[in-house]
């Protein structure tokens, strides 16, 4: 899921995590809105394959 936020690479992971931002984004899975978090990914996926 680290991609969805815009961390792809090891060194943007490695940052990510001594900045405290893993924890900042991180979620309690339960609470999630699975059906709004789906089309928001697959908007996300689409956008950057370029399919707006």
């Amino acid at each position: 899921m680290l991609p969805f936020y815009g961390i792809e690479k090891k060194s943007e992971r490695r940052k990510a995590i001594r900045a405290g931002t893993i924890h900042r984004i991180a979620r309690v899975l339960k609470e999630c809105n699975w059906s709004s978090l789906a089309e928001k990914m697959a908007h996300h996926d689409n956008r950057k394959a370029g399919n707006s």
